[in-house]
């Protein structure tokens, strides 16, 4: 139910896509958006760090974070350990992007995995047949995401 969000740069349109992801999901399952639990970010582990301080400063600071990206969730998770508390035992933190290290920190960062080299080479593709045939009509590409479920969340009994 204390569900946080540490978001990405101010402007950025993966940044606004993914808080209405996360407000949309708030939404969908009745759980009260709390506007304290919305912290800027800059998308690197720095600022996922001092977004996560933020949250540990409130009076009733989140159970669960949602981070905009792997860097700030890495960097949130470091200030959770400084805290002296457990991820995901004290709180369960989320990442996006599903970069290399996230499989290999501790604990396994759970995460959204966007399949960029796929994307890549669709683009490329794409981008050669226009070139060799102007008269291809250009057309959105949609690839799927990916949840990768791996240590950072606490299985919660029901």
């Amino acid at each position: 139910q204390d569900i946080a969000i540490i978001e990405g740069i101010e402007g950025f349109k993966s940044s606004q896509q993914r808080k209405e992801g996360y407000l949309a999901a708030l939404i969908h399952h009745h759980i009260p958006i709390k506007h304290e639990y919305s912290v800027k970010g800059q998308y690197d582990m720095e600022s996922g760090f001092q977004a996560m301080e933020r949250l540990l400063a409130l009076p009733n600071p989140p159970t669960a974070v949602f981070c905009s990206n792997d860097d700030m969730a890495i960097g949130a998770m470091n200030a959770i350990f400084a805290k002296g508390l457990k991820v995901p035992d004290d709180i369960s933190v989320i990442g996006f992007d599903d970069i290399g290290f996230s499989q290999y920190i501790t604990p396994r960062l759970s995460t959204v995995k966007r399949p960029v080299e796929k994307i890549s080479v669709l683009g490329a593709q794409k981008l050669l047949s226009l070139i060799s045939e102007p008269e291809t009509k250009a057309e959105k590409i949609f690839e799927n995401t990916e949840f990768m479920v791996r240590d950072s969340v606490r299985q919660l009994s029901t």
